[in-house]
């Protein structure tokens, strides 16, 4: 069963690929949701402005039809992310010699980014490079002095606020790094890495390709899960930074791959 917050990204995210939808059509592809807690949280949604209900339809107020889907996962698994980004970026912290860093797109790489600006302090003149494609990342990490950041161009994708396409894939096989940091829609043992996001995931498997460590950061929910595109595969993975929440078993089947699973 969906939390309420990922239950309510879910209605956005339907309302926004239609369009316009019904209650009947909403519940439909919320399979097992109960109708009370579709029309509390699209009342809810209404109150605040984000969607608009008429006579059988409901879409998208007009405010709302700008707001990316990275925003609306931003306020989804705070915690989560937050105690992720922490464990990351003392992984980051931890290596010596130069850095040089791939950064995915996604909420958990924004969270991880964010806690980097705030805790990085150099040592004896040392200085990061971050490599993203992300332009909420760039954003992030662009006023510290002490990061060197390295812009992916290409065809901007709104919803994500990221640049995609075959001249992002490009410019990013110029580029070596040391650390690939990764988000995931899934991973598991069996399958590895996989995305919903089919643009974007030609630069992330790039990324991972084009570094000497990768690591995976995805919040419990996404452990056991799977995406619809491939990203990289279990032997190409070195740790995995989830929370302790993450399924037991499943977390057991990733390490029996050799990948080192961090639990936050």
């Amino acid at each position: 069963m969906l939390k309420t917050e990922e239950r309510r990204i879910k209605i956005l995210e339907i309302i926004r690929e239609k369009q316009e939808v019904s209650v009947k059509e909403l519940l439909s592809l919320l399979q097992g949701v109960p109708y009370a807690s579709v029309v509390r949280d699209l009342r809810i949604l209404e109150s605040k402005g984000i969607i608009t209900r008429g006579y059988g339809s409901i879409k998208l107020s007009t405010r709302s039809s700008y707001i990316s889907a990275l925003e609306m996962k931003l306020g989804v698994h705070q915690e989560e992310k937050r105690r992720i980004a922490k464990a990351t970026v003392e992984i980051i912290r931890s290596k010596k010699g130069e850095k040089v860093l791939f950064f995915d797109t996604g909420s958990t790489a924004l969270y991880i980014a964010r806690e980097l600006a705030r805790q990085y302090e150099p040592k004896n003149g040392e200085r990061i490079m971050v490599i993203t494609n992300s332009l909420p990342v760039i954003r992030e990490l662009g006023g510290s002095p002490h990061l060197r950041i390295v812009g992916i161009g290409g065809i901007y994708q709104f919803h994500e606020e990221c640049f995609v396409g075959s001249i992002a894939e490009e410019e990013a096989q110029l580029y070596k790094a040391s650390i690939a940091i990764i988000g995931a829609d899934g991973i598991t043992a069996e399958g590895g890495v996989t995305s919903h996001d089919p643009e974007n995931a030609g630069v992330t498997r790039i990324m991972a390709e084009h570094s000497e460590e990768v690591i995976i950061v995805a919040d419990y929910t996404k452990v056991g899960k799977r995406g619809v595109v491939p990203i990289t595969s279990p032997e190409y993975i070195d740790i995995l930074v989830t929370n302790r929440e993450a399924n037991s078993e499943e977390v057991k089947a990733l390490e029996s791959k050799g990948i080192k699973v961090i639990l936050s």
